[in-house]
């Protein structure tokens, strides 16, 4: 009886003590105005392409005596430091002219300013071969007779580019098709394939009653782009609504759409696509299903409604909820972290108050206790949901605010979670 007493005291002790901490590592700067909003995207296990959001900063008006170049930047979460990399993109957007839309994608203005056309934005970086993976956007804007709305052409590229040695090889991934829109699914490290859809609007509006989606994966082996499904979405006539959450299961077998209405908020569905078998199921979902991510075997999906503040729990092999859990409104990421041990659920505290970071043990799906991020800050106001995990679930990244609440110029924090 003692032994047990005993045995039970040191499972409360270690439950207590084993509890994860976030640390602040240290805040980091940005030496440009235009990096006051961005956001993160993890391209690799390490890094992090530091997207501004809203437009790329390279892509201002230059002077016409500047010289036109595009510079990125990153974060290496193992070295912990911000690095740049600069790219003469006036010399290979002159040079490579056919690969775009017909016309020069430098444009020049009266005063004698340029300006690049098409957006440039990392997708993929091998840190071994320090080589860079770029989704190219150029467009083409023009208005039909007798229509009220502005048209445009799209075409989407994918270039593969050394940053010792340059320009290695490209691939157009999107035709010239009208109103058609594009996103990356992921990219599976294992059979060296990005996945990415597109899906055709016959109307021309924005987000609004996509007819086709149309599913492909560009194969870095071949450099071939590969057709597997087209499929029709389900929501309603007349509701604008698009794709807003789209994940690639850990095992590369599986793409999940997340269809819901984004201003109307009376539909979700979700498309649970089999990469093997090339098979569709539906099923609905919670309303504005922000958060989503799979167990490390992919035998359970968890979505996040912002909306109604539950955390649902799915069966994939029946896609049946097993259970929903309380959280809180305006849940806007999920992720596991480093051990699989905990789920951490970022929310929007500015909404009403509560933790920024709300964790969740894992089977057992108890709460644990955490530092309240603000505290770190002494503000009352910080915008989570402009923050990330990492992939592991072992860093987090959370932009700095200013008194009113806001981002300011002066960059992120960087926080490491202990076990």
């Amino acid at each position: 009886m003692k032994n047990l007493l005993i045995l039970s005291f040191f499972l409360i002790l270690t439950t207590v003590f084993a509890s994860p901490n976030f640390e602040k590592l240290g805040e980091y700067t940005t030496e440009k105005p235009e990096f006051a909003r961005f956001d993160f995207k993890q391209i690799s296990d390490n890094i992090f392409f530091i997207l501004p959001l809203g437009y790329y900063h390279f892509n201002n008006e230059f002077k016409n005596d500047l010289p036109l170049k595009g510079e990125f930047k990153f974060f290496n979460t193992t070295k912990k430091e911000i690095f740049s990399v600069t790219i003469d993109l006036y010399d290979f957007l002159s040079k490579n002219k056919k690969l775009f839309l017909g016309e020069d994608p430098v444009e020049v203005y009266k005063k004698g300013n340029k300006k690049f056309r098409p957006d440039f934005t990392p997708i993929f970086f091998d840190e071994t071969k320090e080589e860079i993976g770029f989704i190219v956007k150029d467009y083409k804007s023009y208005s039909k007779p007798k229509s009220p709305y502005e048209k445009s052409k799209y075409l989407f590229i994918y270039i593969h580019w050394s940053i010792k040695n340059g320009f290695q090889w490209s691939k157009t991934l999107s035709k010239e098709d009208l109103r058609t829109l594009f996103q990356t699914i992921g990219y599976d490290s294992v059979n060296k394939r990005l996945y990415f859809y597109t899906n055709y609007n016959k109307d021309g509006e924005p987000y609004k009653n996509p007819e086709e989606v149309t599913v492909f994966y560009l194969d870095f082996k071949t450099h071939d782009v590969v057709e597997l499904k087209k499929f029709s979405p389900k929501i309603s006539k007349g509701s604008p609504h698009h794709f807003y959450k789209v994940k690639l299961s850990p095992d590369f077998k599986t793409a999940l759409f997340l269809e819901y209405e984004e201003f109307d908020e009376n539909e979700a569905t979700a498309y649970w696509f089999s990469i093997d078998d090339l098979k569709i199921s539906t099923f609905l979902i919670p309303l504005t299903p922000y958060g989503v991510i799979f167990d490390k075997d992919s035998e359970r999906v968890f979505i996040a409604s912002s909306k109604e503040g539950y955390l649902y729990i799915y069966d994939t092999k029946n896609f049946k909820e097993i259970k929903k859990i309380k959280i809180a409104k305006r849940i806007h990421h999920l992720q596991f972290s480093e051990d699989k041990k905990y789920i951490w659920i970022v929310v929007n505290s500015s909404a009403g108050g509560g933790d920024a970071i709300q964790c969740f043990s894992y089977p057992q799906l108890k709460k644990v206790n955490l530092k309240n991020l603000s505290s770190w800050f002494g503000q009352k106001k910080i915008f989570p949901q402009s923050g990330s995990f990492n992939n592991k679930g072992d860093y987090f990244f959370l932009p700095t605010v200013d008194s009113s609440g806001f981002p300011d110029k002066r960059g992120f924090s960087l926080f490491k979670v202990n076990k």
